[in-house]
């Protein structure tokens, strides 16, 4: 686990930064201290921000982003001192807002640096792309904007993502439809979705892309979620999204990954049906071959083989640099931070249900166990009996964030503050995205 403490020294801090293609860091040395500001005088919206219909408007919309508030605020930065401890470069106020409120171990993983992974940065970026559209996360769709021009595809290029995959490379087409299932309809996911992948990617190229494309799905809903600003520089270079739309798709309506805004909620099967299919699950199969048990063993150096090894361990090990990061920052996120026990696991549970992911059920149902609760306890918990005012606002706050992520408001968020400080908003919203991570991991690849 990378382990970073209050004194750590700008240079040794970019050990620490998480780069999910569009993000950065830096350490609390380099910024000015938070000021908490007081609540708005006025109610904040409750309104979610618009799903763009067209490529003009998308545009418009992206580059309106710049001038937004925050809904938690971020520092004011020196330009000089942070782009020092970012490599020279500019750092984005994804890295800032994670470094300002998060434990460091918790965003010690990143899901593109491993020497054994072998996709390449276009097409995962593209398949970003989708996952950002079917959230409507414009800080993220704006990023990757900003990366495919920067990788050297036209705006006609970049436009058939959201109108025309016919026009897309075959293995483009097929994760994009990959990711389009798995940010919409990750409780609906079968062998099929898997099957259409092969034979272009191997099985260790597919837990690559799943993975990839389940983290997508959880920065999406932190930047999100927090309503971050655009960033006006990015790698350097200026984001600009004022640029002409080809000819080809003026005025025309696209959103091919687009969610429907109207779409109804999951309809969630009983208490007990979710019991059955949990411990049914057990036995099922993975879609794909995993590495070794003892490749994982070694990953995580687990030598007592009395110590059980789980398959979403062993499928994280088919990138073992990756995989062993994002494993400590998993761990690190049931024992840091300024969140109980019992929110982290309402939250798990809460995230599992509502995507219908039987192995990160199981392992929430364990979380209530070992705090004492009975299998009655957890079945009233499950209606949101028994939960205290703050606990069932989590409660509720998860479902929304896990189905319907469009939906976020400001309001949303300054209910939460109303109740837990700011720190304590942002650890909530992080763990809601890292369990949609883990339920997408482990239920794509039937785990």
């Amino acid at each position: 686990m990378l382990q970073l403490c209050r004194s750590i020294s700008p240079i040794a801090f970019i050990c620490a930064v998480v780069m999910f293609g569009c993000l950065g860091m830096t350490s609390k040395a380099c910024h000015e201290p938070v000021q908490q500001e007081g609540k708005p005088a006025q109610a904040a919206s409750s309104e979610p921000k618009a799903i763009p219909q067209s490529r003009e408007e998308m545009k418009k919309r992206l580059h309106e982003l710049k001038g937004r508030k925050s809904r938690l605020p971020l520092p004011k930065t020196d330009p000089a001192v942070t782009g020092n401890a970012n490599g020279g470069r500019p750092v984005v106020n994804n890295g800032l807002a994670r470094r300002t409120y998060l434990p460091a171990a918790w965003f010690a993983a990143d899901f593109g640096n491993d020497p054994a992974m072998s996709l390449t940065y276009v097409f995962k970026t593209q398949c970003f792309w989708i996952v950002s559209r079917g959230n409507n996360c414009h800080y993220c769709l704006g990023h990757q904007e900003h990366k495919l021009h920067d990788s050297g595809l036209s705006d006609k290029q970049i436009a058939w993502l959201d109108y025309d995959w016919t026009q897309l490379d075959p293995m483009v087409r097929k994760g994009a439809t990959l990711a389009k299932a798995m940010t919409l309809m990750p409780h609906q996911i079968s062998d099929r979705d898997i099957e259409q992948l092969r034979p272009e990617l191997t099985d260790p190229q597919i837990i690559e892309l799943v993975y990839t494309i389940a983290m997508f799905n959880s920065v999406n809903r932190w930047t999100d979620a927090l309503g971050l600003p655009q960033d006006a520089i990015m790698r350097e270079k200026p984001i600009d999204f004022l640029t002409p739309v080809d000819s080809e798709f003026q005025g025309k309506a696209g959103g091919l990954a687009a969610t429907d805004p109207q779409a109804a909620d999951r309809s969630l099967p009983s208490f007990q049906d979710t019991l059955k299919r949990m411990m049914e699950s057990e036995n099922r199969q993975p879609r794909v071959e995993l590495p070794t048990e003892e490749a994982a063993r070694k990953m995580l150096g687990i030598t007592d083989v009395a110590v059980p090894i789980a398959n979403w361990e062993r499928a994280l090990a088919t990138f073992p640099e990756v995989g062993k990061r994002q494993w400590d920052a998993l761990q690190a996120m049931k024992s840091d931070g300024h969140v109980s026990e019992k929110l982290k696991a309402i939250i798990a549970w809460t995230s599992a249900r509502h995507n219908f992911a039987s192995t990160t059920l199981k392992l929430a149902y364990g979380r209530f166990e070992k705090l004492g609760l009975t299998a009655s306890d957890i079945e009233q918990l499950d209606r949101h009996a028994g939960l205290d005012a703050k606990e069932e606002l989590v409660a509720r706050f998860a479902a929304k964030l896990t189905e319907h992520p469009q939906r976020i408001s400001d309001a949303d968020i300054e209910e939460l503050r109303g109740e837990f400080s700011d720190q304590q908003v942002a650890e909530i919203v992080y763990l809601i995205a890292a369990a949609n991570m883990m339920d997408r991991f482990t239920e794509t690849l039937s785990l």
